[in-house]
């Protein structure tokens, strides 16, 4: 669990800090309420510790700051203000819980633990999974009586799980809970402690508890399902056990509303007797023109949320009677007799339970069986530059393989671990092991496909359906038809014949690049306050991040400050609808490439018409069902990503281009003034980069490059700019660094790239098969080759120190470069 600790009494707050830590908590801290104000809106948090006298910004005004946003973390207020109308002020302003110093330690986390068990609805303060426990009031994690050794950071990430049961977390947001603000973990950190975690549960006899949902991060196995013969790991060899297997936890995890109607019933009762009641104040005759319109907008309001509360039924009654006036507004005395006859019919089929087959499950489809209508995810979890792994596997067509062997030898270039298996048997060995990160599938050099109840296309259909990993098929069968049968087996692509060792690579890491960002930022606005909990329900867990807004007025504060990936819109709103924001977005450049997602019940050609006319990217239908929207809005943020990442990434080095890295270099230094903190700039050329692409060709050129962006991402951390601004000059932005310590890992990294080594001939033979530059022009004889070494030079700017902007630091940078390069090149000059 992750905290903010903002208190000004330095010596109070490392205390508390030391006590948390301690106790397996993960701690931020700040020393004013600035500081606090910004660290509360820039993470995420499970509890935070609030001072009530602070510098700048006091706690009380914080505390109505964060709450005023729509931040519901929860809040203990800690001062030594005693007053009865003190308490009630502190109260009143959001908090909730109110802590007087001087506190006893232990008592501060007795009401940590409260607060954490009523905001997660818990009831005991043990938590608990199957017979494996975890006490926080000890810190001690035992199965069945006997205590489990955890490191720390296996106990945080183990706590993390059990108080959000139902909630998958990706990796990005395991290193935000689990890692404190100013640590620099990679993404590997967060499967190095999964893996030893589930090592050790998995000797205390309780395996496959933390399930990996491929694409998506890790989430807690319900412990239900796991049975007796789970010890073992499940084999791949029988599809139709696999298939059986999924198909009974699918039948578990079916989502029942009925206690989330519970919870909205009262709400949706009132405003369906308000209905019937105008409905029976109806006379035969002309409906009043406002009469109607009320009408109107909430019999289409109650059709689209009752609907998708599970209520057929009364869906289709709320419809008839917006049929009945929308067609004429005078009525009948049998027409103004069937809407009352609608009415009670309504709100007789409130008094049932929801049909829960009407609302699909919310789980994930790791637990699905209807792969059709599941949205299509990918194994990788990888960030660029991330090591990542592939499995050959060659299939039982004989076919010329020295292509392995040399994809084997230059993988490491492109930080991919190649492994190979020479027949299906060992590739489900391998499988049952370690899944890798993606398979490539060789058919070999046959014309034709494998027969549908092949080995090769039952593993194929298995890695797509029970383990799903992305998959590439190699073959000279490369017809239209054999696209087709591959396409639909769920594979990512169609590689023919022959394919050059690079090739495949470059393939590869494009596919692990491209994965679906599904812990995406999601913006949802609906007047309704009962639809947006019921899509919280159904989009919580997916990992997004949900900002739910039932004010369109406040729309536009809100996409400022949370910055969501995608928006939904509900259509029809009082006093601004939902076309009314997409125009108002659509008018702004920053957002015009926003995914906005629409919401209605309305299916006729004139409203659709209106939705798309006014910028939207896709439409959704009320009653919401869940599969359908998980579906439309994985897609669209993966459409999204995939924008994103061809404007933002240098297709050569695979790291930032040049306008991606100066808005993330802006962001920080906003954030650095904001908190007063520091941020290092650095400009990095190469040395004589011309001379090299003039001797050997610009294959090399390209591939020192290439490299290049490679070290870049692997050694810096990745909050860390590292982009590339054309050429070959490099940038690299270091918030809260200062001179010395910027200098230091600058000089680190130029004495491990001194340490590179390019062998000329090598890298011209590989590259031999592929274009690696626009010119048409044979590359330099270098038949012999050469061993270089390329070193770079680089300056060094600070904020605040040497410029107050971005262009400044440049300029600083840019002076101490060329100071570097007059003294001998190869060495970091600063101010």
């Amino acid at each position: 669990m992750k905290f903010l600790l903002v208190e000004d009494d330095k010596i109070l707050a490392g205390a508390i800090k030391q006590l948390l830590v301690e106790h397996h908590y993960v701690v931020d801290s700040a020393t004013d309420g600035i500081t606090g104000r910004d660290m509360a809106e820039a993470f995420t948090y499970d509890l935070i510790l609030l001072d009530w006298t602070l510098p700048q910004l006091d706690g009380v005004q914080l505390c109505e700051h964060l709450r005023n946003r729509g931040n519901d973390t929860p809040i203990i207020l800690m001062t030594a203000r005693d007053a009865s109308t003190d308490r009630v002020a502190g109260l009143d302003a959001g908090a909730d819980d109110y802590l007087i110093k001087p506190f006893e330690f232990e008592e501060l986390l007795a009401r940590i633990r409260a607060l954490l068990r009523r905001s997660e609805g818990l009831i005991s303060p043990i938590l608990q999974w199957g017979e494996l426990c975890l006490d926080p009031r000890s810190s001690e994690v035992t199965c069945r009586s006997v205590p489990v050794a955890v490191t720390p950071k296996e106990y945080a990430l183990l706590e993390l799980f059990l108080r959000n049961p139902n909630r998958i977390f990706s990796l990005d947001t395991l290193l935000d809970k689990v890692w404190p603000f100013e640590a620099s973990p990679t993404v590997g950190s967060v499967r190095t402690h999964i893996k030893g975690l589930r090592q050790k549960l998995k000797k205390m006899g309780m395996p496959n508890i933390i399930a990996t949902v491929y694409g998506l991060g890790y989430r807690l196995k319900p412990a239900e399902l796991v049975g007796e013969n789970d010890a073992q790991i499940p084999q791949l060899d029988v599809a139709g056990a696999a298939s059986s297997t999924v198909e009974k936890t699918a039948s578990k995890d079916k989502f029942d509303l009925t206690l989330l109607w519970q919870s909205v019933s009262d709400r949706y009762i009132r405003r369906v007797n308000d209905l019937t009641s105008t409905l029976h104040s109806l006379q035969p005759g002309s409906v009043e023109g406002a009469i109607q319109q009320e009408i109107l907008m909430e019999a289409h309001a109650l059709a689209g949320s009752l609907g998708s509360f599970g209520f057929t039924q009364a869906t289709v009654y709320c419809r008839e009677i917006e049929s009945m006036l929308r067609a004429d507004a005078f009525l009948s005395a049998q027409q103004v007799s069937q809407l009352e006859t609608l009415a009670t019919q309504i709100q007789q089929s409130l008094e049932s339970r929801p049909e829960v087959a009407a609302a699909a499950s919310s789980e994930p489809p790791e637990s699905q069986t209807d792969f059709a209508t599941e949205p299509t995810l990918l194994a990788n979890e990888l960030l660029p530059g991330q090591p990542s792994s592939l499995l050959v596997i060659q299939g039982s067509a004989e076919s010329d393989r020295s292509w392995l062997r040399d994809m084997t030898a230059i993988s490491a270039r492109y930080q991919m671990q190649v492994s190979a298996a020479s027949s299906i048997a060992q590739a489900r060995q391998i499988i049952g092991q370690q899944l890798p990160d993606i398979v490539l599938f060789d058919l070999g050099g046959a014309t034709e496909l494998p027969s549908r109840d092949s080995a090769e296309f039952r593993l194929l259909a298995e890695l797509q359906s029970v383990w799903p990993v992305p998959t590439l098929v190699l073959t000279a069968a490369a017809s239209f038809e054999s696209r087709v049968r591959i396409a639909r087996m769920g594979a990512i692509g169609l590689l023919p014949m022959p394919m050059t060792p690079i090739e495949i690579l470059e393939t590869a890491v494009q596919v692990l690049q491209k994965s679906s960002p599904t812990a995406g930022k999601l913006l949802i606005v609906d007047d309704d306050p009962a639809m947006l909990t019921l899509l919280q329900v159904l989009l919580q867990p997916w990992g997004f991040q949900l900002q739910l807004l039932n004010e369109p007025q406040r729309f536009w504060q809100m996409l400022e400050s949370f910055e969501p990936d995608l928006v939904l819109l509900d259509a029809k709103m009082p006093q601004i609808s939902g076309f009314d924001l997409c125009r108002v977005l659509r008018s702004a450049p920053r957002w015009q490439d926003l995914p906005v997602l629409f919401m209605s019940g309305y299916t006729d050609a004139a409203t659709i018409e209106q939705v798309f006319a006014a910028g939207a990217d896709d439409y959704i239908r009320k009653p919401i069902v869940a599969p359908e929207l998980v579906a439309r809005v994985l897609g669209w943020l993966k459409r999204s990503h995939l924008q994103r990442l061809r404007a933002d990434i240098d297709s050569l080095t695979g790291i930032a281009n040049r306008r991606k890295s100066t808005q993330s270099l802006t962001r920080l230094l906003g954030l650095a003034q904001r908190q007063e903190r520091s941020l290092c700039f650095a400009l990095i050329d190469f040395d004589h980069f011309k001379q090299i692409n003039d001797d050997y060709g610009h294959p090399v050129g390209d591939h020192i490059l290439r490299r290049f962006g490679e070290r870049l991402r692997s050694t810096f951390r990745a909050e860390d700019v590292v982009g590339r601004w054309g050429g070959e000059e490099f940038v690299v932005g270091l918030y809260g660094v200062g001179r010395q310590e910027g200098t230091e890992r600058l000089l680190q990294f130029l004495q491990v790239w001194r340490r590179e080594l390019f062998n000329t001939a090598t890298i011209a033979k590989v590259a031999s098969s592929v274009a690696f530059s626009d010119s048409d022009d044979p590359p330099p004889d270098d038949s012999k080759g050469h061993s270089i070494y390329v070193t770079f030079t680089a300056g060094i700017a600070i904020y605040p120190d040497d410029a107050a902007d971005l262009a400044g630091l440049y300029r600083v940078a840019d002076e101490a470069l060329y100071q570097a390069k007059a003294a001998g090149r190869n060495r970091i000059f600063t101010r």
